[in-house]
């Protein structure tokens, strides 16, 4: 919903549009109905295509899946992330020696992290502080311990 629209100086103008949702959405400005430093009117159509997204990506679930010889986490965001890696995790609790060997994309909102010097002992998977990793327009994760 367009909310106001108006001129700054000859060439600048605020407009500031209300969104009813979340997504994609256009903007434009039709031709025709606006006026340059000329005072001619506009003759092409002015589109802009904006991205409303206010949601943080989180992890919504963690599986542990085990194998033969081997285990790993599986890691569920609420939506698809980029930026996802070994650095982002860490390990914490009884287990000292094992350690977190590989993340690979299940698809865009799952991510298996790979463990490896199988051990005994209790530990639980946490995104570390300094992370990168954020949804397609770019906000955040929330940071949390699983």
């Amino acid at each position: 919903m367009l909310s106001s629209f108006l001129a700054v100086d000859l060439k600048h103008y605020t407009v500031e549009i209300i969104s009813q949702s979340q997504g994609v959405f256009l903007a434009w400005i039709p031709a025709g109905v606006s006026f340059r430093q000329d005072s001619s009117q506009n003759t092409i159509l002015n589109e802009i295509v904006l991205n409303y997204d206010v949601i943080k990506p989180m992890i919504s679930e963690i599986s542990v899946i085990d194998d033969t010889n081997t285990w790993w986490f599986l890691v569920t965001f609420n939506e698809a992330v980029l930026g996802v890696d070994v650095s982002d995790f860490g390990l914490k609790g009884r287990a000292s020696s094992l350690i977190i060997s590989a993340v690979n994309s299940v698809s865009k909102k799952q991510y298996k992290v790979n463990i490896s010097n199988l051990d005994v002992g209790t530990i639980s998977l946490q995104l570390k502080s300094t992370i990168d990793i954020t949804d397609v327009i770019g906000n955040s994760i929330v940071l949390g311990e699983f």
